[in-house]
């Protein structure tokens, strides 16, 4: 009775949060209106829904293909519905699309958005839909992307690893890419977002279809439109346009009196000829708009940049890909770059300066020099401009609209230059867990280093993390291996999200829970995250994440595979004893085709303590790899420092923010015994244990010392026990060190006191130094140490006190490992766990 009134009132209070949060939050009620549509309704025949820039203004791509398609069709056969951010500004809509009734008007994010998003039969966008989107069945989404790329995309660009990866997930939706030339295809969508072997659907390298509207712009009706802008019309124009510079997309940055000087510098260098105008890039736009010292220039954002090109004299940009589509009109283009080196280094470019079209000005008064003399300057660099306009406008004729709505909307895809990624490689996806500091991250970022990629094709799913120790070990993954990141909350209904709330609470363990299990919530988040891809392995390589497994288990994917790191009974005995998740992710193994336990002692004791969940046959042994190149490496790279007679090991250690600081380590004494132990501080690790077995030792050896290396919720209890054993000056706590085989490999001994290891790999990286090791009886030592490679005791501080005398005694000496063998053997069960 009383575990039925807990769960009562459990219900009640996650449906009560969850009636709170529709109330006040107005994504969480956008979600649960959008998963309600996706559900029920159903897809309105011929209606396609354009988007710019999340609802910004009628330009680019979009807006090139909708002139098209509109004003060919005679019948209004279409219903067209634009996203705007303000359907009410009259000036963000041209004068012949108001009023018309096949024409519809949103605002982004708006319930109508919602629902069109939803239902429209087509979706084309320059850029991405919100993170809650995702491509129905029926539905023909259309990403035209927003420009060809001068500056690096993807993961070329520095510190990408903060970015949200919202836009290779809609890549990976879309049943078209637009591409506007081999470099794109290649530069942009296989290279630096990675598609090549992964994207399902077709890049269509046809041209850009807004570059039409240059090349066909009504001059004339445009002018008028800047006339009523406020924007003087009566002379030749010179634009200036560069691009945003900032850390990302929500942070830009302008030097506004620098702006204003160079903008002064350059209506004073253009004369009486000339009226300079200054067109900003759309993340800069709001920033800027309403500053009385630039208005009477700025060109309006609603305003189209390819339209304004057709009637500019002379561009002048930085690393902005504008002038890409300045090429068809064959006019001038200056480049004025006072920050290049900077630059390049920040972001970098795909172009060396001296491949670009135009001459480049380090200076603004190079730059109105080259305006004075723009003739000869043109003509200096005729050569280099016909050449770009050759290779990056091969498609620019004015029809590229027209093809492209033949594609799409009528079928036609005979004669057209329609590509398919290779799919020449097997697909692999890992999941490799929250990327702590700790001993899975280790071994997903060595087994990374030695997959195959010629072999392979490799995706890694993971969490867009904020903390920088994350961001640093994801740096660590091999960059061949793709990150897609999960793309936010899980669209959900009210009633799903209750169910999984209620779920998570309760675990499936429980018959009555099992059947309020919200199955299609997981079946639609993976179509949500991974589009129409589709992989030939799915492996969670970290095994701990009850919703990450069951999303994995609704992949589509020929073998499904779970790692087990550790004796999963005794967790769920100790650190894990108030973890349903963890209980309930048990029962998923029904949906696997494999259970991979890192060393066969594990596998056996797992087999057998958890043989309700998985039958004997589905078990494997894979071995953790090991990077043996980079500890033998690091230990050598020893930087050390002498203060006051005696020597310490200069280290680096992240503060809050990510800034490194150096941190000095006292080195152990060469000619005296000296223990370490390398892992977190955390209760199964047992350093009570440890503390007390290394008490007795230093009662009769009172020159050793015991290194504890490591970071946890223990430490401060564990520095108290030393205290309390009066050891606290023969133990030397590091905390966490970047580099911890210089003081592996100076120590005498390892010495490892956990209660329970899956593999436990710093035994393996003791034993590639040379550094002999003491274990306490667990499971994953007895599959390293096994043959004289360590010596094992029992789990107490009789045990482990009585292993480190031997030691001083001279008795224990390490075994020669080799680590090479060792690991091309863990490479081939890899490879055996993915033939399976």
């Amino acid at each position: 009775m009383r575990v039925m009134i807990r769960r009562i009132l459990t219900l009640l209070y996650i449906v009560l949060r969850a009636m709170a949060a529709y109330i006040i939050r107005p994504h969480f009620r956008r979600v649960c209106r959008y998963t309600r549509l996706y559900k029920k309704s159903g897809i309105l025949p011929a209606t396609i829904l354009y988007e710019s820039r999340s609802g910004a203004s009628m330009t680019c791509n979009p807006y090139a293909i909708f002139r098209y398609v509109y004003s060919h069709d005679a019948d209004s056969r279409y219903t067209h519905i634009w996203v705007l951010n303000d359907c009410k500004n009259a000036e963000l809509i041209p004068e012949e699309y108001r009023n018309k009734k096949n024409i519809l008007f949103v605002r982004y994010n708006d319930p109508a958005y919602v629902r069109w998003l939803a239902r429209a039969n087509y979706l084309v966008n320059n850029s991405t839909f919100p993170s809650y989107f995702q491509k129905r069945k029926g539905q023909v989404y259309l990403n035209t992307w927003h420009g060809m790329p001068l500056k690096n995309m993807g993961i070329h660009v520095p510190d990408h690893y903060t970015d949200k990866k919202n836009v290779l997930r809609n890549f990976l939706h879309a049943d078209y890419l637009i591409s506007y030339n081999a470099h794109t295809t290649n530069e942009m969508y296989l290279k630096s977002y990675q598609l090549e072997g992964l994207y399902e659907g077709l890049i269509v390298e046809e041209g850009a279809p807004r570059i039409d509207l240059t090349l066909c712009c009504d001059r004339e009706a445009f002018l008028r439109r800047l006339k009523r802008a406020g924007i003087r019309t009566d002379n030749k124009i010179i634009l200036y346009a560069p691009t945003w510079k900032g850390p990302d997309t929500s942070s830009p940055e302008v030097e506004m009196e620098t702006l204003l000087n160079d903008l002064d510098a350059l209506k004073q260098g253009a004369g009486e000829e000339y009226t300079v105008l200054f067109k900003a890039h759309p993340f800069l736009y709001d920033e800027i708009k309403d500053d009385p010292r630039i208005k009477e220039i700025l060109v309006p954002d609603y305003l189209d940049a390819n339209e304004l090109l057709s009637v500019t004299e002379l561009l002048i940009t930085d690393y902005s890909s504008i002038f890409f589509d300045f090429l068809v009109t064959g006019r001038p283009v200056l480049f004025y770059m006072p920050d290049e080196k900077d630059y390049q280094t920040a972001r970098g470019m795909y172009l060396r300066p001296e491949e670009l079209p135009g001459k480049v000005c380090a200076s603004i008064r190079e730059t109105v020099r080259s305006i004075k003399n723009i003739k000869a300057v043109h003509a200096e660099n005729h050569d280099v401009y016909d050449e770009m306009k050759k290779a990056f406008c091969k498609y620019e004729d004015g029809h590229t609209s027209e093809r492209i709505a033949d594609i799409v909307f009528y079928g036609h895809t005979g004669g057209y230059n329609l590509i398919r990624t290779k799919k020449d490689r097997k697909r692999i996806l890992l999941y490799p867990g929250n990327m702590k500091s700790n001993g899975i991250t280790t071994s997903i970022v060595n087994l990374l280093k030695h997959i195959d990629y010629d072999k392979y094709d490799v995706s890694i799913y993971s969490c867009c993390f904020r903390r920088p120790d994350r961001i640093e070990n994801l740096k660590r993954l091999n960059t061949k291996a793709r990150l897609i990141y999960k793309p936010g909350r899980m669209n959900s209904t009210f009633k799903e999200y209750c169910q999984r709330k209620y779920f998570g609470r309760f675990g499936s363990s429980d018959a009555r829970c099992s059947r309020s299990f919200p199955e299609d919530l997981y079946k639609r988040e993976w179509e949500k995250t991974f589009g129409r891809a589709a992989f030939d392995c799915i492996i969670d390589f970290c095994g701990y994440d009850y919703a990450v497994n069951m999303l994995l288990s609704c992949g589509r994917s020929g073998i499904k595979a779970v790692y087990q790191h550790n004796d999963i009974q005794s967790e769920l005995e100790g650190r894990f004893k108030k973890n349903a998740g963890l209980r309930s992710l048990l029962y998923n193994y029904r949906y696997y085709d494999k259970i991979a336990a890192v060393s066969r002692s594990l596998m056996e004791v797992n087999m057998k303590k958890l043989r309700v969940f998985a039958p004997p046959e589905k078990y494997v042994c894979v071995h953790n790899s090991i990077d043996y190149e980079t500890i033998l490496e690091k230990a050598a790279a020893c930087e050390t420092r002498t203060q006051n007679g005696m020597e310490y090991f200069v280290d680096t250690v992240r503060t809050g923010t990510g800034e490194k600081i150096e941190n000095l380590i006292g080195a152990p004494p060469q000619n005296e015994a000296s223990f370490i132990n390398l892992g977190r501080l955390s209760p199964e690790k047992n350093h009570r244990r440890l503390l007390t077995a290394f008490s007795i030792v230093h009662a009769k050896n009172s020159a050793c010392r015991l290194y504890i290396v490591g970071e946890g919720v223990l430490e401060d209890e564990l520095k108290a026990c030393a205290g309390e054993l009066k050891i606290e000056d023969a133990v030397i706590f590091t905390g966490f060190i970047d580099n911890p085989y210089c003081l592996l490999n100076r120590c005498s001994c390892f010495v490892l006191s956990s209660d329970y290891e899956g593999q436990g790999l710093v035994l393996l990286e003791s034993l590639i130094l040379g550094v002999p090791v003491i274990t306490t009886d667990v499971t994953g030592a007895k599959s390293v140490c096994a043959d004289g490679y360590g010596l094992i005791v029992e789990k107490s501080a009789e045990g482990l006190a009585g292993g480190m005398e031997k030691f001083i005694a001279g008795e224990l000496r390490a075994k020669k490992f080799d680590y090479a063998a060792y690991n091309e053997e863990a490479m081939r069960q890899f490879y055996g766990l993915l033939e399976s």
